[in-house]
């Protein structure tokens, strides 16, 4: 039997996470640099693999988020 049931990948490739958080690829690669987005290299010497853990993500754009709430002052 068959289940057609398409589970959600664990991590996002380069390219799928820049479309994910709908940034440029250059941008990603800034803020990979900076260490401000969550990311994990994989692999040995100079070709080392980024990947990009979804939770991990989301998490990061929960608390981006909650920051920008929590800063913000109320104009009442």
């Amino acid at each position: 039997m068959s289940n057609n049931v398409q589970s959600q990948p664990v991590v996002l490739r380069y390219r799928e996470a820049a479309k994910a958080l709908g940034v440029s690829q250059r941008t990603l690669w800034l803020w990979t640099k900076a260490g401000i987005v969550p990311h994990v290299r994989v692999g040995l010497g100079r070709r080392k693999t980024i990947l990009y853990p979804l939770d991990e993500i989301k998490a990061w754009l929960a608390r981006q988020s909650q920051t920008q709430v929590d800063g913000k002052k109320s104009t009442k």
